[in-house]
């Protein structure tokens, strides 16, 4: 009895870091999803505007996709075994579309190897407006 419980508990820590894992990389895919429909819509085709697209919008995309990741929350980063710098989001512009990729590095997130860093990938393709629009979350409020 008294070395089941040690094996239990590694398992159920397994069983939780690979949890996490699909969590982790669930919600890489929906940050991506805000990163494409945001950069879609606001991003624009004229060059002259490509210092504001990479400085102001990129790194607005990439402030929230790291609060959406856990990067502020302290028990997140040490669980996933990320730091806030370890979130990377980049854009590759080209004339009709964008190339959008987030890498996340973590650290000891895979079960029974707590040494092992490893560097998550998500890229998506996203086509370039002629015209920007804002991008509004819509309101559950009704307007009489």
């Amino acid at each position: 009895m008294v070395l089941l419980v040690p094996l239990f508990m590694i398992f159920a820590i397994g069983i939780i870091k690979i949890f996490a894992l699909s969590v982790m990389v669930q919600r890489m895919e929906l940050a991506m999803y805000y990163a494409g429909r945001r950069w879609m819509l606001e991003s624009h085709k004229n060059a002259a505007y490509a210092s504001w697209d990479q400085n102001t919008l990129v790194k607005d995309i990439n402030h929230y996709i790291m609060n959406f990741l856990g990067g502020e929350d302290e028990f997140k980063r040490q669980f996933l075994g990320f730091k806030p710098q370890d979130i990377k989001f980049k854009v590759e512009p080209t004339i009709i579309y964008g190339v959008l990729k987030l890498n996340v590095r973590t650290k000891g997130l895979i079960p029974f190897q707590p040494d092992l860093e490893k560097e998550w990938e998500v890229v998506k393709y996203v086509p370039t407006r002629d015209r920007p629009i804002r991008w509004n979350i819509p309101s559950v409020t009704v307007e009489e």
